[in-house]
């Protein structure tokens, strides 16, 4: 999963053990937890504390798709959640519709890639 969203955006990695901080701005979130945990909803918690007024969408993964499971992770923040053996491509062209609702998925990697040659030059 991480290898698919770092081709389109910079990406950060938390383990739930040691989540670490959150340095700069968040446009998205994919969270891939099992909720029944309570580290899990521990790390959200966290997560949710750093991010502060920053209001960055999240797309869970869940093993569990049945409607509790969904209103659970809806109380936890996503605002969108796909079953967790989703094809990595899936998920970041969902997150990327997400946080760019008005751009295309090639649009955005146009237009990623063409930023990055700029800083280059």
């Amino acid at each position: 999963m991480i290898k698919a969203a770092e081709r389109i955006a910079e990406c950060r990695t938390l383990v739930t053990a040691q989540p670490g901080s959150v340095a700069g701005p968040v446009l998205g979130i994919i969270a891939d937890l099992k909720l029944q945990h309570p580290q899990a909803r521990r790390c959200l918690t966290w997560f949710a504390g750093q991010l502060g007024a920053q209001q960055a969408p999240a797309l869970f993964l869940t093993e569990d798709t049945s409607n509790a499971a969904l209103r659970e992770a809806r109380a936890h923040g996503a605002i969108a959640c796909l079953p967790d053996h989703t094809e990595p491509r899936v998920v970041v062209a969902a997150l990327i519709r997400l946080v760019f609702p008005i751009e295309t998925v090639t649009d955005h990697i146009v237009r990623r890639g063409a930023a990055r040659t700029s800083r280059l030059l």
